[in-house]
């Protein structure tokens, strides 16, 4: 019965470190332009046309919970950055 009982948790554990490892699925969806709610930057007046084309839409992806050493991100969207 000893060895049943770890043979099953050597199971358990296994299964949970590969789940783990494999990011649940999220990491293979590909990721929008942009996230919902966000406005793309404004150039500002002075800026020459070709600075402005040459801008691309990025996506930060932060951990499960907002934190405070992601502050800076957050009032950066916050201001339009």
């Amino acid at each position: 019965m000893d060895r049943t009982r770890r043979i099953l948790a050597l199971a358990v554990t296994a299964s949970f470190v590969i789940g783990a490892c494999t990011g649940g699925g999220a990491a293979t969806k590909a990721p929008s332009a942009a996230p919902s709610g966000a406005t793309a930057p404004s150039a500002a007046p002075s800026a020459a046309p070709s600075a402005a084309a040459a801008l691309d839409n990025v996506r930060l992806q932060l951990q499960w919970a907002p934190q405070a050493q992601f502050a800076g991100y957050f009032a950066a969207v916050a201001q339009g950055y």
